[in-house]
This record gives C-alpha cells, sequence and structure tokens, in this order.
C-alpha cells in the first residue's frame, strides 16, 4: 500500500504465495517503500539486510543470482501491473 497525498493508503498490488517484499531495502537508500497488509496469516523469512549485503560482495556469484531473481520478480510484478493482472 502506497499513501499518496492526504487520502490514506492505495492498494497497488497483491502478492502471492512465495512473493519477495521488502525489496527496496536491497539498493540505496536502503528503506522501504510501501506497506503490505496480509488478509491470510503467512509465514516470513526476515534477513538481516548488512549480512546479505556483506555475502553480496563478498560472494558475487550468490550476489549476482539473487539480484537476478529479485529483478524478474520485479519485472513480472511491473508487467502484470501494466496488464492488470
Amino acid at each position: 500500500m502506497y499513501s499518496i497525498g492526504e487520502e490514506g493508503p492505495d492498494q497497488v498490488d497483491t502478492a502471492s504465495e512465495g512473493a519477495i517484499l521488502g525489496c527496496s531495502s536491497l539498493v540505496e537508500p536502503y528503506t522501504y517503500s510501501s506497506t503490505v497488509r496480509c488478509i491470510t496469516e503467512i509465514e516470513t523469512l526476515v534477513l538481516d539486510v548488512v549480512a546479505l549485503h556483506n555475502l553480496m560482495e563478498d560472494h558475487c556469484r550468490i550476489g549476482y543470482s539473487l539480484q537476478n531473481c529479485v529483478i524478474r520478480m520485479l519485472l513480472d510484478r511491473i508487467t502484470d501491473l501494466r496488464l492488470g493482472a
């Protein structure tokens, strides 16, 4: 959800099982840009972003693979939003 102006939060996307959330914390300025509201019980995996950054810098192949996965997921979301899926 994004808050735009004084109108309050607007739903802009729906995440499904296996979705990666909080991707904005992976790139500068390393801050979240949205809020997630769950309508069912979920399981989450919370990562230490500093440790993840260090891992990605120290092990470039791992970093490259993680970035490819996140970029693919984001591109799929953008396509879905454009198509109204």
